[in-house]
């Protein structure tokens, strides 16, 4: 018989990591040991009595302190724990000792008759894997109690893996044989579990907890393994990702307890951690190191992984540097170049930013390469840097023979900024010519550290004239742009002053084909305010263009013309004054839509639907593309039709459209008609007078088609009986099941054979139906 004092059941282990659990004989303790991933560590399995599912499991866990479960042993009974399904794939190192720990407790009902008692208890441990059995005999002559410890035997060698999805099963049975009389009620044995105090457990040697290599990243999600100690957020991040595996996981209650990322600097100390949840799966730890950048050295640093269970720590190492020297170096917020536009004897003044970003101090050195091109030499420039070094008055420097300026070597340590301010300025004379400029390459390099490569910087500063005008499309319209007849279009104007002054800008056109072509532009006058200042551009002037659908040229060439208000004062004309050219070309759109084929077809549909296909060519007789769009719009609600949305057509390239049309099974006979309609569309929008309409007629072709029932049974036969001489009279159903009418319908009785003569007359005889009647 078996009693059993019921307790909630848990059952977890961690998969990769190994340590060693020491196990005394009398009671195994959970001892926390710190093994790297992938070796093999000892697990204990403790037992457990699950109430709400009445059975007997083990859980990695070891069981509260309390009432112990107890199972009574009689002779030839036996008790079963399983563990829960592994979640992955568990090595288990056959090689190692495999060990049950129990507590037992025998005792004697009438000891004066019974003098000894021999209990033999029998262990069988499984997986399909994995088999071990074991046995012990106790034999007591009185009450006794007592932990055991017993080996099992274990029939493979070396590494064996229990497979994903499955389970271990431990099998206690036992056997008594006493002495004396009325053995069944001399004596009770008891198998304790369940209770820290009186646990019993099994234990073997694996791998529970499994960690994937450790990849780092930068910032960027780029695979990195060289980082800078002193960047700035957000590239002061280094991302570690991962795996981690639990072969005894529990959805709900794991064996993970605590996991960690810590970072170890070169001489073995730890300089920061960052918690993790404590999961299974993939994993991705990101650490800011922008808050300990001032304590990081040059050197090798190690990440470590730890992950806690209730058994054992497991780790896995990654190996990552962080460099001794680090160069950044920007002009103002761009790091690789910048643009100034001033006037005549004024100066732009740029920042040029540098950061040791590594850990070590380095000297710095900036040079200045110069340059500037004004025809001839015609404008004098002074370029400084940080008024600390020389100036550079230049007029003829170029790029094949350009300036030098050198600033005096400092020092930077690691992590530590230093800002320069750059002077360009302009020294006259006021007048400025087309693109004059001043260019200055910045180089900043570390001195003595060639495997650092230098950064290279550019600044180049624009001077503006007076009166300086541009004259550009908003977008640049397609060479020719083809406009439909009949139809305005619009092209957008943008004039911009790129000058120092207050400008007035007067807009003129000309066009060709006056006859054929409609084309207006305004306004004429734009007034801008002076470079740089809020309005110092117009982007609404408007060219308006509609062609006639006339005999004439089908082309015009416009020409738009852009005065500045310095064109007039004797300013430089290629300054002041702009052109812009179009050449039109007249769109007619669609020239022909017809059908390639006959537009009447037939279709039967007595034994289903009924479809007929008809193709239709669609032709334009201009070199542009257009967008056509398509419909098609039968005259009875019971046809469908399919057709493509739209299509692209141009006079090169004319299509073939397909239309199908389905009459659905029994419709009526007769001529359908389906009117189809292609539109030109500009923006998805239908242009107005540019559509073309063209219908086919489907025939649904007649059939004839009779049902004919007895209408008390609703079936072809049907039994009469009568008295000689009555007359009985019997209703008949008949059903026009066609889809044409019929106009007389001849029902009369069949004569022949020895009924001739029963049947007498049929009214009506011929009557007339409509389909469906």
């Amino acid at each position: 018989m078996r009693k059993i004092v019921a307790m909630a059941i848990m059952i977890v282990i961690m998969i990769p990591i190994l340590c060693v659990l020491s196990v005394n004989d009398t009671k195994a303790e959970n001892v926390k040991a710190e093994v790297g991933s992938g070796e093999f560590v000892e697990t204990s399995l403790y037992f457990y009595y699950n109430e709400s599912e009445s059975d007997y499991r083990m859980n990695t866990t070891l069981p509260p302190s309390g009432d112990a479960n107890t199972s009574s042993l009689e002779d030839e009974e036996s008790v079963e724990f399983k563990s829960p399904k592994l979640r992955e794939d568990l090595i288990v190192n056959a090689s190692k000792c495999c060990n049950i720990t129990f507590y037992i407790e025998i005792k004697l009902n009438y000891p004066a008759v019974l003098d000894s008692i021999v209990v033999d208890l029998n262990f069988s441990l499984t997986n399909s894997n994995l088999h071990a059995t074991g046995e012990d005999s106790i034999g007591e002559t009185g009450d006794m109690e007592e932990w055991r410890t017993v080996s099992l035997d274990v029939e493979e060698e070396g590494e064996t893996e229990l497979n994903e999805d499955s389970d271990i099963s431990l099998t206690i049975s036992s056997s008594v044989f006493p002495h004396g009389e009325n053995k069944k009620y001399l004596y009770e044995i008891t198998l304790y579990y369940g209770s820290s105090d009186r646990d019993s457990h099994l234990s073997f040697y694996s791998s529970p907890v499994t960690l994937d290599n450790i990849i780092t990243y930068d910032y960027n999600e780029e695979k990195c393994s060289e980082f800078k100690p002193n960047v700035l957020p957000p590239k002061s991040e280094i991302i570690f990702k991962g795996g981690i595996k639990d072969a005894f996981g529990d959805e709900e209650n794991g064996t993970l307890e605590e996991v960690t990322m810590d970072i170890e600097n070169p001489n073995g100390n730890i300089v920061d951690s960052v918690d993790l949840e404590a999961k299974t799966g993939d994993y991705e730890c990101s650490w800011d190191y922008s808050g300990v950048s001032s304590s990081l050295i040059p050197g090798e640093y190690t990440a470590i992984l730890n992950v806690v269970t209730h058994q054992h720590t497991f780790y896995r190492t990654r190996n990552f540097n962080f460099s001794a020297y680090g160069l950044e170096a920007k002009i103002d917020d761009d790091p690789s170049k910048a643009s100034e536009t001033i006037l005549a004897s004024s100066q732009a003044d740029y920042t040029i930013s540098m950061r040791n970003t590594g850990a070590s101090k380095a000297d710095v050195r900036v040079t200045l390469t110069i340059f500037v091109v004004t025809p001839g030499g015609l404008h004098e420039w002074n370029i400084s840097l940080d008024g600390k070094s020389k100036e550079v008055n230049t007029t003829t420097a170029t790029s094949v023979n350009p300036a030098n300026l050198s600033y005096p070597d400092f020092e930077l340590s690691g992590g530590s900024p230093k800002s320069l301010t750059l002077t360009a300025e302009s020294l006259g004379p006021e007048d400025v010519g087309e693109n004059w400029y001043c260019m200055v390459d910045v180089k900043v390099e570390f001195v003595g550290h060639s495997e650092i490569g230098p950064e290279t910087l550019s600044a180049t500063t624009y001077l503006a004239p007076p009166y300086k005008i541009s004259l550009d499309w908003v977008e640049t319209p397609d060479d020719p742009y083809y406009a439909l007849v009949d139809v305005s279009t619009t092209l957008y104007v943008k004039a911009t002053n790129m000058g120092t002054m207050p400008d007035t800008v007067n807009l003129s056109f000309s066009y060709t084909n006056h006859d054929d072509w409609d084309i207006t532009l305004e306004p004429q006058i734009v007034n801008l305010s002076s470079f740089h200042q809020t309005g110092y551009y117009n982007s609404g002037i408007k060219l308006t263009v509609k062609p006639s659908s006339g005999t004439g040229e089908d082309t015009a060439f416009v020409n738009i013309t852009a005065y500045s208000k310095g064109f007039w004062e004797g300013h430089n004309e290629t300054l002041t004054r702009k052109y812009l050219t179009l050449n039109l070309s007249r769109a007619f759109g669609i020239s022909s839509f017809n059908p390639v084929s006959p537009n009447i077809e037939s279709v039967d549909v007595k034994v289903g639907d009924g479809q007929a296909t008809y193709t239709l060519k669609l032709e334009t007789n201009d070199n542009t593309t257009h967008t056509v769009k398509l419909t098609a719009v039968p005259d009875n609600e019971n046809i469908t039709t399919t057709i493509p949305e739209s299509v692209d057509v141009s006079k090169d390239s004319p299509k073939n459209v397909t239309l199908t049309v389905t009459c659905p099974q029994g419709m009526l006979a007769g001529d359908y008609y389906i009117m189809i309609t292609a539109s030109i569309t500009q923006n998805d929008i239908v242009v107005s007078g540019h559509s073309e309409t063209v219908n086919v007629t489907v025939t649904v072709n007649p059939y004839n088609l009779l049902s004919i029932k007895w209408a008390d049974t609703n079936k072809d036969e049907i039994t009469v009986t009568g008295k000689p001489g009555e007359y009985v009279n019997k209703k008949l159903t008949v059903k026009n099941e066609g889809n044409i009418k019929i106009d007389n319908v001849n029902i009369m009785p069949s004569e022949g054979g020895d009924k001739s003569g029963l049947f007498n007359s049929v009214t009506p005889s011929q009557p007339s139906l409509l389909p469906g009647e």
